[in-house]
């Protein structure tokens, strides 16, 4: 007797001659199918890159991994509210500041350590200089708060 096999999902990539730009703006829109084609485009290349220059395969896959993380740390600004009100990061990575709202926001740290201006729907960046637990807020919109864990 014949078990049922359960419909396996494929996983879905973009179709071949998606233009990278755009690529690029499906993955700051977090699409998933997006993010993936990158991930599948690059990952081989970035491996031995790393692999190259670790000689170790459990080092170059840990290093691979990490930047797949550090290409993704976004905070956005919608509606008067910060998301993810608690998020993580370390020294030198790029924090992609996302204002989807009609009006200007700030991301002003409470300790002075980075004050980021935001023009209405816009999206800036900013690269993280020290550790430390850093509560910051929107100057124009001081309700606006959240808090960035920043590790060595």
């Amino acid at each position: 007797m014949r078990h049922a096999q359960a419909p396996q999902r494929a996983h879905q990539i973009a179709p071949a001659g998606t233009a990278d730009a755009e690529l690029v703006q499906r993955v700051r829109d977090r699409d998933e199918v997006a993010i993936r084609s990158i991930m599948q485009s690059n990952n081989r290349r970035l491996y031995r890159l790393a692999r190259g220059i670790l000689r170790n395969d459990g080092e170059a896959e840990d290093v691979v991994q990490e930047t797949y993380v550090r290409a993704f740390t976004q905070i956005s600004m919608e509606n008067l509210v910060i998301s993810p009100a608690e998020a993580s990061a370390k020294v030198g990575d790029t924090i992609e500041w996302i204002n989807k709202d009609i009006f200007a926001h700030t991301s002003t740290a409470q300790n002075g350590d980075w004050d980021v201006t935001m023009p209405p729907k816009k999206t800036v960046t900013s690269v993280l200089k020290k550790a430390g637990t850093i509560e910051y807020y929107c100057r124009f919109h001081p309700n606006m708060k959240a808090t960035l864990i920043v590790t060595p």
